[in-house]
Order: C-alpha cells, then structure tokens, then sequence
C-alpha cells in the first residue's frame, strides 16, 4: 500500500513540475514571438508593445489552471482581489502626485504594474502548490 501511495506521490510531483515547465516556456514562447515582431519596423511602428505585456491574461490563466489542477479550489478569487487591490491604491497615488494624469498615461501603468502583481501572485501560486500538493 505504501509504494502505491509513494508512486502516487510521485505523480503529482512530476504532474507539478511538467505543468510548470510548459508554462514557462509558454511564456518565454510569447516573449521571443513579440521580440521577433518588434524586430519588423512596420509592426513596431503600428504596435508598441513590450514582449511582458502579453502575459497577464496568460498569468490568470496558469493561476486558475495550477490552482483547479493542483488544490480542492481555485486561487483566482483571491489573486483577482489583491490585484484590484493594489491597482485601487496605485490610482490613488497615481491622482494624488499627477494632477494631469490621462487615460493613456493610467492605463499604460496600470497595464505595466499588472505584469509584476500577476507575476508575483503567479510566482506565489507555484510555491504555495508545490508545499501543499500531496
């Protein structure tokens, strides 16, 4: 019953770490593929995008796959709170020292700030599954 239990075990881990694996080269994957379409002028020019700006939706995405995957419940909820969380205080701080603040000017760090909070909480996800998966 215990080697049962210990292959089991070992699944799980090696389930983990295949799906973390393939989500980091996923988002590698969509960084070289805007850093190639950056390199043609035409499209730099039409489309200013950084290579880390396509990863938020992804991010969600791995957070909510990982967490239904992995744990009883989704970590979603939680994530999407702090984001907005930190997004509410970001634009109060934002009006409170720009006084000319525009919406292209909102908006860009809005964007900009959501890839290092949902890296983060993408980052936080991993290590609080890889502790908790059995």
């Amino acid at each position: 019953m215990s080697s049962r239990g210990g292959r089991k075990m070992l699944f799980s881990i090696v389930t983990l770490a295949t799906y973390i694996l393939v989500q980091i080269l996923v988002l590698f994957l969509l960084a070289f593929v805007i850093h190639l379409l950056q390199k043609n002028q035409t499209i730099k020019r039409i489309i200013k995008i950084h290579p880390l700006d396509v990863w938020p939706p992804f991010l969600i995405y791995f957070i909510y796959d990982l967490s239904g995957h992995f744990l009883n419940e989704s970590l979603i909820p939680h994530v999407i709170f702090v984001w907005m969380l930190v997004a509410l205080i970001s634009t109060i701080w934002q009006i409170l020292n720009d006084h000319k603040l525009t919406y292209g000017r909102f908006f860009l760090r809005f964007w900009r700030m959501s890839d290092l909070v949902l890296f983060v909480a993408w980052i936080s996800v991993v290590f609080f599954v890889c502790f908790t998966v059995k």
